[in-house]
């Protein structure tokens, strides 16, 4: 529930319901991580993060009104799949892309880390909301939030091989 306080005629919401806050941090992230898709290296990759081809092709066509609605999602468009911490090493699969993308590589790297330490702060913070905009079960949000930095960085270079579109892989998407 949102309780709204009124001063001077406009409505500002109390520190500990920062709802906007956090729905403004998902649109940041899910919009960066719509610059980085279409950025992606053209030609022979067939697939990014699990998004088809023909459907990145789509999202470079989009303008910047399009891509701040679909960013304004009330949830992370990226996911971690398997999350790193929660598999075992040899579940990951390690993607490839063209050399010829070394920039897009370190963005994509630099994307992943930033990602993962995001949701370990906020699972530290507040288990339910990362819970919401995820849909990491719950207690996989605590064992997450129990992780020390030490942990959780040595899952940092199988984060970006697990990076992929949220739902990318469901039937009805």
């Amino acid at each position: 529930m949102v309780y709204f306080h009124f001063i001077q005629g406009s409505p500002q919401m109390p520190q500990q319901f920062s709802d906007f806050a956090v729905s403004q941090e998902i649109t940041d992230i899910n919009r960066e991580f719509l610059s980085l898709l279409a950025s992606a290296p053209e030609g022979d990759v067939e697939q990014v993060l699990g998004l088809d081809g023909g459907a990145v092709t789509a999202l470079r066509r989009l303008d910047e009104n399009q891509l701040d609605m679909i960013a304004r999602a009330p949830l992370l468009l990226a996911e971690f799949s398997p999350f790193p911490g929660f598999c075992e090493i040899r579940e990951i699969v390690t993607r490839t892309y063209p050399d010829t993308q070394p920039v897009w590589q370190q963005q994509l790297r630099g994307f992943a880390d930033r990602l993962l330490a995001c949701i370990w702060q906020t699972a530290k913070h507040n288990k339910l909301t990362m819970s919401l905009y995820t849909g990491i079960a719950s207690d996989r949000c605590r064992s997450l939030s129990d992780m020390s930095f030490c942990h959780l960085s040595r899952y940092s270079d199988l984060a970006v091989h697990t990076l992929r579109v949220r739902l990318a892989d469901h039937p009805g998407f």
